[in-house]
Formats: structure tokens, sequence, C-alpha cells
């Protein structure tokens, strides 16, 4: 038997139901509606800077690229080769850098080091900081270090100093390919005075000379790697220099200051680069061997194009982290403990020759003094004689 149903109870709950279904919708709706008006209603007069509404369109001028160069490796700087370990001082490769404090201080004296192009360094907790030209692949002897359990052997990240051109290879290579991974590529590199940039295929190395569009081609296996010196250079203004050396389309201001960085034609060098950034035209990178401070340099404003110069330290003060450079420089290893041995030559000569020297000079003195003596005491004596002659 079904239980009884009141009619009336049940019509007015639907209805209450079928309201509240309504309301809701209706409130659904305004809020979809205030969603999309926020995105697709047209602002107000009051709104645009200047007047324009959507039924006129809008007139581009022009487009101008302002992308900087961002860094997105996620690998570290440095990397431990091996721990419980230092270098030796006595390789002809091996510098010992006095007063790095820190590892970072080792790290940085490494890694700014123009002449010995370091790639290994030891850091003890003592202070004891010793930079290496040796590379990584070629760290494997054991007679390169001594044992020290406050010490550590690192390795400089120099994938990191580097910017990728993709997809782009050298027409011509400067250097025979040889199997490497991509770090050691780039430590190989940054050793060899003669490799401004490199090329790396499949896990094949190349050098390679400096990096323009003209030079190289597009490849879907290789990269063109190219160094990170856009950081060294500086902004004069919005005036550039009007007689140029050298014109290349299509380059990105890193790669203009990668190419004014290792420009060289016989005794020309690039003092600055004017570089105007992509817009309705290719980029374009002019190098010139003036610079706009100068006085006798002619000059022309340059709209979006602007001038670069390499940064120069104010007041000729150097940094600490330069001073620590700046014993690396030129001085390798052989070159270090030849003056060493100057020095410990100089001062053993000096040692030998000191008390004979003395002994000389006290004896010279001594007989000054007897002549001074004996000529005092003649002419005494001769005083004295005319003082008796006299009195006769």
């Amino acid at each position: 038997m079904k239980p009884l149903k009141n009619s009336n109870y049940s019509q007015t709950s639907q209805k209450l139901h079928r309201k509240r279904q309504k309301k809701e919708k209706h409130q659904r709706k305004r809020r979809v509606s205030s969603f999309f008006k926020r995105f697709l209603v047209a602002p107000s007069a009051n709104d645009w800077p200047v007047t324009a509404t959507f039924d006129q369109p809008i007139k581009i001028n022009d487009i101008i690229d302002k992308t900087k160069n961002q860094d997105t490796s996620n690998v570290g700087f440095q990397s431990r080769i091996k721990a419980y370990s230092k270098l030796k001082g006595n390789d002809q490769v091996t510098v010992i850098v006095p007063d790095a404090k820190t590892l970072a201080d080792c790290y940085r004296t490494c890694h700014n080091s123009e002449q010995l192009q370091c790639n290994i360094f030891s850091f003890c907790e003592n202070g004891d900081c010793r930079v290496s030209s040796l590379l990584t692949e070629d760290f494997q002897n054991e007679s390169q270090v001594e044992q020290d359990k406050s010490c550590s052997v690192h390795a400089l990240n120099v994938l990191n100093d580097y910017s990728e051109v993709a997809h782009r290879k050298f027409k011509t290579q400067t250097s025979i390919a040889v199997h490497k991974s991509i770090y050691s590529c780039a430590e190989s590199c940054h050793a060899s005075p003669d490799c401004f940039s490199f090329q790396w295929c499949d896990y094949q190395c190349s050098f390679g000379g400096v990096y323009t569009d003209a030079a190289t081609e597009y490849d879907g296996e290789c990269s063109v790697y190219i160094p990170k010196v856009s950081e060294k250079y500086q902004k004069t203004g919005n005036k550039i220099v009007s007689d140029v050396i050298y014109t290349e389309m299509n380059l990105n201001f890193e790669q203009c200051a990668s190419l004014c960085h290792g420009w060289s034609d016989g005794d020309t060098g690039c003092k600055s680069f004017n570089y105007c950034p992509k817009s309705k035209t290719e980029s374009s990178c002019s190098l010139t061997q003036f610079s706009v401070k100068s006085s006798n340099t002619k000059t022309t404003e340059g709209g979006v194009c602007s001038n670069y110069e390499l940064k120069v330290e104010s007041n000729g003060i150097k940094s600490k982290e330069s001073s620590l450079t700046d014993l690396t420089k030129g001085t390798s290893g052989s070159g270090a403990f030849g003056i060493i041995m100057l020095f410990l030559f100089v001062g053993a000569l000096l040692g030998f020759a000191a008390p004979f020297v003395y002994k000389k000079v006290k004896q010279m003195r001594n007989a000054s003094e007897v002549n001074q003596s004996f000529t005092w005491t003649r002419q005494v004596d001769a005083q004295a004689g005319n003082i008796d002659g006299t009195s006769f």
C-alpha cells in the first residue's frame, strides 16, 4: 500500500525548487557576463591616452626588439672533482694565489684570470688557493695533486661563459672535429688562445673564428657557442660613431659584443660598436675603432641605435678581485718558478757578499779615522813647535 501524498505541499515545493533554480541560473549568467566584459568590452574614452574607437584600425608604426639575453642554465658555476686533495704548487701550470680567504675568492681568481686560462683550482680551509690551466679531462694523474684532508679540487663550468646559437654551424672550421662532451669542448676552447668560438654537433667538437651570420649556415644538429662578453660593455648614449670599419646584419646584442671583443684586423681593433636592434629591418652591428668620448670622433644621432664601449673602472682603482687576477696575468707556472729562483739567487748573493762589503767599509772607515787622527796630531805638534820657537 503506497503512502498518501500531500498534493498542495508537493506543488508548493516544486515551485520553490524551480524558482531557486531560475535564480541560480540568472546569477551564473551575471557572473559569466561580468567575467567576459572585463576582457571583451572596450574601455571608456577616459581610459585611453588618445582618442580611439574599435571602428578605427590601430596603426602600428614599428616594433623594436628589446629582448634581453637570459641565462637559462641550471648548472652550477663550479663542481668539486676531487676531495681531500690540493694541486701541487711546483707544477709548471699551477700558481699559488695569496690572500684568497674564501672558496668564492679562489673561484673568482681562477674565473677572472685572462692570461693563465684557468680551468681548475684547489682551496683549503686555511686559505691556500692554487689555480691551474690543467684540463679536467687530463686531471687523472696522481702526481699532479698532494693529499690534504682540509682541501678539495674544483673545476670551472666554463660552458656558463658561452652563449648558444642554436641550429647553426660554421661554413669553415678552424680545427679538426674531435669526439668530446659539450663541457669538454667548452673547456678546450677556453684554454686555447686561437679559439674565438666553438661548434658542437652531436659530440663532434671543433673550433671557429668570430661568429657572424654570413660565416655560418643552418644545421638542425649543430650549435655554435660564443663567449658571453656583453656585460663587459656599457652604453655610452644615443650618439653613434659615423666612421665604422665593419658592419654585420642579423646579430643580437650578445653576438655583436662578441664580434667586437674578438675582432682583429692587423693593427685595427674594435674600440666600440653601434648596435641597432631588430625592428622593421634586420638588426645591425657596426664596429668602429673610435670612441664617442673623444672630441675628434664624428658622431650622429642614433635614434633606436646606441653605442657601446668596454667598461672602465672609475678613478683607476682596482678591486681586490682585480689585484688577485693581476697576479696570474702573464705568469705561468714556469714563469713564477723562474721569478722565485731569481729572488732566491739575489738573496743568496746579498747574504754571501754582505759580510765582505761590511768588513771592507769598516776597514776604510777605520783607515779614514786613523788618517784624520794622524793629521790632527801633526798639526798640534807643529803648532806646539812654533810656540816654543817664538818663546826663545
